[in-house]
């Protein structure tokens, strides 16, 4: 009777570390899934909702071709670099960038790889150089300083 308790033990031990494996290879061959959901359809523009915005394209430091909007506040107080996350795009945003603008800022927010009419396959290291060459169409484009 020992002999197969300690069988039936070795067993579950065995049966739950591949299992345990199992999901780790699964999170792992699926993690950019999980973590990055783009939808590439735009929903709408800030003109579906009277603000004022220009369509900007832009190029990230590997050549992808990056698209955003620069929305204008009519008396800015100031600029907001607005990153909208991991999920959708920027037009699921719109309500988020008109509470912004009603507070007196004009806004840059822009796609990262992969998402809305942004070229490429989103991964980390893009997300970085997106965000990247998006500052830097602030800083060498729109005259926009660090402060």
């Amino acid at each position: 009777m020992k002999k197969k308790a300690g069988s039936m033990f070795w067993i579950i031990i065995a049966s739950v570390s591949l299992v345990y494996l199992s999901l780790g290879l699964l999170l792992y061959f699926f993690q950019s899934h999980i973590v990055y959901q783009p939808y590439k359809e735009l929903i709408g523009s800030p003109q579906d909702i009277s603000l004022d915005y220009e369509d900007i394209a832009f190029q990230a430091s590997d050549g992808t071709h990056l698209h955003g909007w620069f929305i204008r506040a009519q008396e800015p107080k100031g600029v907001l670099f607005f990153c909208h996350g991991n999920a959708g795009n920027m037009s699921h945003r719109l309500e988020t960038l008109r509470l912004y603008n009603r507070l007196g800022l004009s806004i840059f927010v822009f796609d990262y790889r992969g998402y809305g009419r942004s070229k490429g396959k989103p991964d980390e290291k893009g997300t970085y150089l997106d965000a990247e060459a998006a500052w830097n169409y602030l800083r060498t484009q729109r005259k926009i300083s660090q402060d």
